[in-house]
């Protein structure tokens, strides 16, 4: 689990879809992701237990699939899933110290549902997952490790419960009109 926040997940994204483009010459930056690249960003993620001590590096990462939901309460987090190609593991840590970044938490959103312009109703939560749907490439290289993935095609699925304020949007569907949603 990561917590979703200004400074640490945008790591998330960049290795869904791998670097965006950014605009801006100063804060506040744009940053656009593009879905569906056959090349994924491979990373390097370190698990430490100071404790143990046990330190385990794993290389070759890429991103499978990134899930999160939106509720009423509770904290912000998304789930990342991981596919890596290889672990070494020491009494020491690999990476050196890390800079220490400031958790500056989302809040849940505030979501609402219009119907050609019109409010119809409020979201109540959602789940939303991006997936990679990584193909495992379980190969034997000549370093007798096992290959990692490949990408397959992408895929975003979700559900959202909203609470409506009236049968307007049923009505119309019964009556068979087209109408624009729009979720915010």
């Amino acid at each position: 689990m990561v917590p979703l926040d200004a400074e640490a997940f945008g790591f998330w994204p960049k290795a869904a879809f791998g670097a965006p483009t950014t605009t801006g010459a100063e804060a506040p930056y744009s940053h656009e992701f593009q879905s569906g690249s056959w090349t994924l960003t491979p990373m390097s993620i370190e698990t430490g237990m100071p404790e143990a001590p046990r330190y385990a590096m794993y290389s070759g990462c890429v991103l499978d699939q990134l899930t999160w939901q939106m509720q009423r309460s509770g904290l912000l987090t998304a789930t990342a899933r991981l596919v890596a190609q290889g672990e070494t593991v020491g009494t020491t840590t690999s990476a050196g110290t890390p800079a220490a970044l400031e958790l500056k938490r989302f809040g849940h959103f505030n979501g609402s549902i219009t119907r050609n312009g019109s409010a119809l109703g409020n979201v109540v939560s959602a789940d939303i997952t991006y997936a990679n749907n990584l193909d495992r490439i379980e190969t034997i290289r000549n370093d007798g490790r096992i290959d990692g993935a490949d990408p397959s095609i992408a895929a975003m699925t979700g559900s959202i419960e909203a609470r409506f304020a009236d049968s307007t949007l049923v009505t119309q569907a019964i009556k068979g009109e087209a109408c624009e949603l729009e979720f915010g």
